[in-house]
């Protein structure tokens, strides 16, 4: 993956977290942190496994979505002075990141 491709990919994400985040702002806190997230992370593998064809696209993919979800942290929490959130949470949201980001991934690569 090119940098120039990585960066698209960047975009793409931040694309759906924009428009993702302020659609499922009226669900309750649990539900819309784990849609946000799977829709997030799953689709936009999905489609950046189709996008690359490559026999193995899942560390472009982990290198992509996990840059990305480390980048959203740093911005809403350092930058923006949100509180950190318990360590757990953050190890708890990089794993399914990580999970979802592969079977996106997977099922992109199955097609």
């Amino acid at each position: 993956m090119s940098i120039l491709q990585f960066l698209l990919a960047q975009i793409i994400f931040l694309l759906f977290f924009l428009s993702l985040s302020s659609i499922f702002v009226w669900l309750p806190q649990f539900y819309s942190y784990y849609l946000l997230n799977f829709m997030q992370f799953f689709l936009g593998s999905w489609i950046l496994s189709l996008y690359l064809k490559q026999h193995n696209p899942y560390t472009d993919v982990l290198s992509v979505t996990l840059s990305f979800n480390l980048v959203t942290y740093l911005v809403s929490y350092f930058l923006l002075g949100a509180a950190l959130p318990h360590w757990f949470e953050v190890l708890k949201d990089f794993l399914l990141v990580i999970l979802f980001s592969l079977a996106g991934a997977y099922f992109g690569k199955k097609r």
